[in-house]
């Protein structure tokens, strides 16, 4: 964050006003604390701070934040990780430690339920059902702005 931050701030000291497009990694409350003003308008497209999966969701922030206090950037990545491990636990436990095992188990996961939402992975392997949304910086403030399509 501290990188995105410097780089950010440079541009608006060399008297660069365009708006300020970034992925997740900019996700971040400690990015406004750290350039203020410089933030105003910036766009973020990134994964949403929530969950579909609500309760799921609510619950794995309170074990997290309780274990570790708060995130340092979208707990959303978080999730992810935990959910990650989890797929990869189930297909283990499904298929053993075969690497070519795993990998066909991941092909045929449909609808896999985690914290962070319900996804599947497609023919190439990339988990799709995954939402994006356009967040933007307004007044101090990160909001989104409107949920985005991959497609």
């Amino acid at each position: 964050v501290a990188s995105i931050a410097a780089m950010i701030q440079q541009l608006r000291e060399f008297g660069l006003s365009q708006k300020v497009v970034s992925n997740g990694a900019s996700d971040s409350p400690q990015l406004i604390e750290l350039i203020g003003d410089a933030s105003e308008g910036m766009q973020i497209v990134t994964p949403p701070t929530t969950s579909p999966n609500e309760q799921q969701f609510s619950n794995f922030v309170s074990s997290f934040e309780g274990l570790h206090g708060e995130a340092q950037s979208a707990i959303i990545w978080a999730a992810f990780a935990y959910d990650a491990v989890g797929v990869l636990a189930e297909a283990i436990a499904e298929v053993g430690t075969d690497g070519e095992a795993i990998r066909d188990y991941f092909y045929g996961v449909d609808g896999y339920k985690g914290v962070s939402g319900t996804f599947s992975f497609d023919e190439n392997g990339d988990a799709t059902g995954i939402p994006i949304v356009l967040k933007e910086s307004r007044d101090g403030e990160r909001i989104e702005v409107r949920p985005m399509s991959m497609q």
